[in-house]
């Protein structure tokens, strides 16, 4: 059925003539052939369980598929759920299971409209080329604004005034949003990740022509956007008019996204392991600031959830004790039976003596053997001479860096907080 409305659409030259095509009566044939014989038994329970007129409810079908296309296009430019047919040919007065089979009529006949008119659209765009006026003013604009709906937005008048009577008027916001895509998208090809297009007529020989571009993609360092890459090269490869070969392939893109991802997958594992063996953990250690970064913490607790993870990664168990009524001490902490009660402060101003002071009155409630306070702040110089005074560890926030990157410096099983011991 897809295919019908493919050929059907390679009759007329410009897009504002596939209306004089997909017309109401065409849908009804299309319902005729492909949906009486297959659901006799669910129509006519329809008739006779609800008294409907079969022929009513596919003329509503059909007389209102300028709306249902709406829908389905701006189901296919936003590429999310916001919009869709479901549900929108039925008034409600049908029990779940027939209005599930009229709107699967709908929704078929909306996507093969839909695919049709992008096939058609991109013939349509490829009339285009770098010598065009409309083709020059799109690819500036792009440059500049990298933003498709106002690129749409601000030539959509030019092309209605001037260019219109080569490509032929686009009603549809969609549509048009689509076609300058594309455009777009042609403007990108020129840096195709591909080398030597050739074009291809056989099924066989594009499939053993993009598994190999597929092993040389798979083998570059960056990864690419695989589907839009293997697309783009269909486009190139096929000649625009073989559609049976256009959707034969298209059947397989997925399995040509597999195979990329199997392929890069391997890839990337055995530079991991090389990596590893060699004893760099630079990646790791990246990932692990990027988890440790105090640009996401913006309150006090937080910051306590913060370090209880970040003291579990160094081998503490770690207790979350951050509530009204701690007795001093947010975090506890216990390595080779060696206890610590912890103040955990986030502040943008110094600490003074209070937070010290705090946790030595804790030491005795917790029966902890040392206190330590942490801050993304600093401590004042009386703090310092306190903390020393009674063995409290301080954390400021350059010794908050240090202690995250022992993350990877040190072994689990050793007491990393003695080391900051003034």
């Amino acid at each position: 059925m897809l295919l019908e409305f493919v050929m059907d659409s390679k009759i007329v030259n410009k897009y504002n003539e596939l209306s004089g095509i997909y017309t109401s009566e065409y849908y009804r044939r299309k319902i005729k052939k492909y949906f009486d014989k297959n659901n006799k038994t669910v129509f006519k329970n329809m008739i006779k369980l609800y008294h409907l007129s079969l022929n009513k409810e596919i003329d509503k079908i059909c007389n209102n598929m300028n709306t249902y296309l709406e829908i389905k296009r701006k189901t296919m430019l936003n590429k999310t759920q916001e919009y869709n047919v479901y549900n929108i040919c039925s008034e409600g007065y049908l029990c779940s299971e027939y209005e599930v089979v009229l709107d699967y009529i709908t929704d078929v006949l909306t996507t093969c409209t839909c695919i049709a008119e992008l096939l058609f659209i991109n013939i349509y765009a490829m009339k285009s080329n770098e010598s065009d006026e409309f083709f020059k003013i799109v690819n500036n604009m792009s440059k500049e604004i990298k933003d498709l709906e106002i690129i749409s937005k601000k030539t959509k008048p030019l092309f209605d005034e001037f260019y219109a009577s080569k490509y032929g008027h686009i009603d549809s916001e969609e549509i048009y949003s689509i076609f300058i895509k594309i455009i777009l998208n042609m403007g990108e090809s020129k840096k195709s990740q591909f080398d030597n297009i050739i074009k291809l007529n056989d099924i066989q020989e594009l499939d053993e022509f993009l598994n190999n571009c597929i092993k040389k993609l798979s083998e570059q360092d960056d990864k690419v956007e695989i589907y839009s890459c293997i697309l783009n090269q269909i486009k190139n490869i096929i000649d625009t008019n073989n559609y049976y070969l256009f959707m034969s392939v298209i059947k397989q893109m997925n399995k040509y996204v597999d195979i990329y991802n199997e392929k890069k997958n391997k890839i990337n594992k055995n530079k991991t392991r090389e990596r590893y063996l060699k004893g760099d953990f630079s990646i790791e250690k990246e990932e692990l600031n990027e988890e440790f970064d105090l640009n996401n913490i913006s309150t006090g607790t937080q910051f306590e959830l913060y370090l209880t993870q970040l003291f579990k990664k160094l081998g503490y168990k770690t207790m979350h004790n951050g509530k009204a009524g701690d007795q001093g001490a947010d975090l506890l902490l216990k390595k080779n039976n060696y206890i610590y009660a912890v103040q955990a402060k986030f502040y943008s101003d110094k600490l003074s003596n209070t937070p010290i002071q705090e946790i030595v009155g804790a030491l005795k409630y917790y029966n902890a053997n040392q206190g330590v306070v942490v801050t993304n702040s600093y401590f004042t110089k009386g703090a310092q001479d306190l903390a020393k005074a009674n063995n409290v560890i301080l954390i400021d926030g350059n010794s908050l860096k240090k202690l995250i990157n022992c993350i990877f410096d040190e072994e689990s099983e050793e007491d990393i907080l003695q080391k900051f011991i003034i």
